[in-house]
């Protein structure tokens, strides 16, 4: 059996560190095969302390940002394959690991990814995020390729069996996978990361380029504990749309170079979009229908929120 070494980077993450650490920490694999790295960028509440009940790895990133500490972690891990998993993350499973790992029988296997999946508890912003994968913005210029449940409309089966899928992916039209969401790679494999985008995307988007092989698993998922609230949504998607605008997040603006004609113009349709009220309503409503779950018709709510922060964070930058 091979090692393993999830990735945590930490900040202040005192609420959520318990639930995510001792979901690894329960897995049906041996334990002394499972490595936690704790990445902390400055946590100034319990986090660490709470986290170094669960054997833990830990050292200091000065430059707060975890895709920043991507290659200091993968040169003092000791596992054969690396994990990048978010603090706020949970497992689904105790077979996750076993799961995950069944692709790498296929030695031409780089990466195995997973889906996000629907928390039983959460509020219910945080199962509408989960439900739709990503934020509406993302979602807006992706639709069903920013989601792995729905590759298969989009792009050919490479392979599939019961336990994951290989897709033939296009590399001018790539999906929207982040590297945070429980995204395990072959380390022994993989040497191309490039820390100083700040971006956890560009990564996946790099092997995508290089026709390496990715694969996903179809029936495991993690759980994101990512939004407790709408001020909550507001203040994490601020501080993103921030950084975007300023260009600290340069693995977005690399993305957004190499975005299809059609994306280009989604990305710069969502504003009108997002504050027409009935194209938002439209679509909440066919994402109810499409889910069957009714939480989806805050889609109307937080498309048009998305839309006012972008605009509060742009008029901000033209003050200064």
């Amino acid at each position: 059996m091979k090692k393993i070494t999830f990735f945590v980077p930490v900040l202040n993450e005192e609420k959520n560190i318990i639930r995510c650490l001792k979901s690894i920490r329960k897995q049906n694999y041996p334990q002394y095969l499972v490595e936690i790295f704790i990445a902390d960028a400055g946590c100034s509440d319990n986090t660490i302390k709470l986290a170094k009940n669960y054997n833990i790895t830990y050292f200091f990133n000065k430059k707060k940002l975890s895709e920043y500490a991507y290659k200091k972690a993968i040169k003092m891990s000791k596992g054969d394959f690396f994990v990048f998993f978010a603090a706020d993350n949970e497992l689904t499973s105790k077979y996750w690991i076993r799961k995950m790992l069944l692709p790498f029988e296929n030695k031409n296997i780089l990466a195995s990814y997973t889906h996000i999946a629907v928390p039983k508890i959460s509020p219910l912003v945080n199962k509408y995020y989960s439900e739709l994968h990503v934020e509406p913005l993302s979602w807006f210029i992706y639709r069903d390729d920013s989601n792995p449940k729905y590759f298969s409309r989009s792009y050919k089966i490479k392979s599939e069996n019961k336990n994951h899928i290989i897709f033939d992916f296009e590399k001018n039209n790539f999906p929207l996978i982040a590297t945070a969401q429980g995204f395990v790679y072959k380390k022994s494999k993989f040497n191309f990361i490039n820390s100083k985008d700040g971006d956890d995307i560009m990564p996946v988007i790099q092997m995508i380029k290089k026709n390496k092989q990715l694969a996903y698993v179809k029936k495991i998922g993690v759980y994101h504990h990512h939004i407790n609230s709408l001020l909550d949504y507001f203040k994490k998607y601020s501080e993103r749309v921030r950084r975007s605008l300023l260009g600290e997040n340069k693995g977005f603006k690399k993305r957004k170079l190499i975005y299809s004609s059609k994306r280009k113009i989604m990305l710069y349709m969502f504003i009108p979009y997002s504050f027409s009220l009935i194209f938002p309503l439209i679509d909440g409503i066919y994402l109810t229908f499409k889910s069957k779950k009714f939480y989806m018709l805050l889609h109307i709510l937080m498309t048009p929120l998305m839309g006012i922060l972008i605009l509060n964070q742009y008029l901000k930058k033209l003050i200064n």
